[in-house]
Parts: structure tokens; sequence; C-alpha cells
């Protein structure tokens, strides 16, 4: 688990996507909105499109498939 924190850390600090390149306050507030709909879903179907929604972030970031889908199973 802590290997998965660490390699996380490394992706944020050093990658140079749009994402990394975008303001803290927008990438924060992105978070609270796909927590919050996690947290306040009223459907099965809500949940599964926040989660494509979050591993599409993933991806455009460059994040390799294994460890965002280990990060998604914890």
């Amino acid at each position: 688990m802590i290997n998965t924190f660490a390699q996380i850390d490394y992706l944020a600090s050093a990658g140079g996507t749009a994402w990394h390149r975008a303001s803290a306050l927008s990438k924060l507030v992105l978070a609270l909105v796909l927590v919050a709909e996690a947290v306040f879903s009223p459907s099965w179907v809500v949940l599964a499109l926040t989660l494509g929604t979050a591993l599409a972030l993933c991806a455009t970031a460059r994040m390799p498939a294994g460890l965002a889908m280990g990060v998604a199973s914890v």
C-alpha cells in the first residue's frame, strides 16, 4: 500500500499533462465534486458514471492502468 502511494506521489510531481498544469483550486473543486457525487448519489448508475469519470481522468493524466485500478479497488 505504501508503494502505491509512493507511485502516485511520483506521478503527481513528475507529470507533464494538462491535469498537472491545472490550478490547485480547480483540482480541489473537481475532487470535492466527485466525492460528493459518490457520497450522495441516488443510484448505482450515478456511481458507475462517477467511477468512469475518475478512471478517465486517470487515463488522461497518463497514470498506468494497473495503478489506477489498484487505487480504485481500495
